[in-house]
């Protein structure tokens, strides 16, 4: 499951993901984050993946699809966990994506969106 980060500043969205990301997740998290996106011209992101377990194969495709389309209005990508999953997770979406993409841990979430609203 996810919930949206209210706090959030202006021109960023902030997402926590716990769980298991399901189907139905996925498809009520996609419009969120693209209205944002059209909305403020030019996003940051921080994604919480502190609580996270993973999710099925076949969303990464839609989510590099989705990427294509937005890759240019994405700014900064602030991730916070402190497990492996974030050090590949930053690595390979710095590798797809034209955004700053950081690693942070989970005690700096303060740090993360100072540092997505720096840019």
């Amino acid at each position: 499951m996810f919930r949206e980060i209210p706090e959030a500043p202006p021109g960023t969205v902030g997402f926590r993901l716990e769980g298991r990301l399901t189907r139905e997740d996925y498809r009520l998290l996609a419009p969120i984050l693209e209205r944002s996106l059209d909305q403020e011209g030019g996003l940051a992101v921080l994604l919480d993946l502190s609580g996270f377990q993973g999710l099925a194969v076949r969303f990464g495709v839609m989510d590099l699809v989705r990427g294509r389309k937005y890759n240019r209005k994405l700014k900064r990508l602030a991730v916070l966990d402190d497990g492996l999953f974030a050090e590949w997770f930053t690595l390979k979406a710095a590798r797809y994506l034209s955004a700053e993409v950081r690693a942070f841990a989970p005690g700096e979430e303060e740090r993360a969106w100072e540092w997505i609203t720096e840019g």
